[in-house]
């Protein structure tokens, strides 16, 4: 789990960087946070929520590390409830084998193509097939 330094992301965030309480205990919140939600990013979290509350200022809570925390821990109900954490992969289907094909095959395709689709169906500029 990588390093995130509580100050660096308070910088510039213009509601908590001078909350007191918050810098005070950003550190060990963040800790708590990457151990309590695995499925989300802690950094980008802080964010969201630092510009929700700047969208939203009649709404701005007093309680910044309550706040957060109830953001994380919806966050990480989301992550979890997404097809991307839930879904087991299913395995590929291997394609079957490529048949053995001349070109003398392949030309008959092409006329095949031509004929039901049109002459305009041939990309090639000189194409012995079809006659352009």
């Amino acid at each position: 789990m990588p390093t995130i330094y509580g100050a660096e992301i308070l910088k510039g965030l213009k509601l908590y960087e001078n909350n007191q309480k918050l810098k005070e205990r950003i550190n060990e919140l963040i800790e708590a946070w990457q151990q309590a939600y695995p499925g989300i990013n802690v950094r980008k979290q802080i964010l969201a929520a630092h510009a929700w509350e700047m969208s939203n200022p009649d709404k701005r809570k007093i309680h910044k590390a309550r706040f957060l925390n109830n953001w994380m821990r919806i966050a990480q109900s989301y992550a979890e409830s997404s097809p991307v954490y839930t879904e087991p992969l299913r395995p590929v289907k291997p394609l079957p084998p490529a048949p053995d094909l001349t070109q003398e095959d392949l030309d008959e395709m092409h006329r095949q193509a031509v004929k039901a689709m049109g002459p305009r169906m041939c990309k090639s500029e000189h194409c012995g097939v079809c006659g352009k």
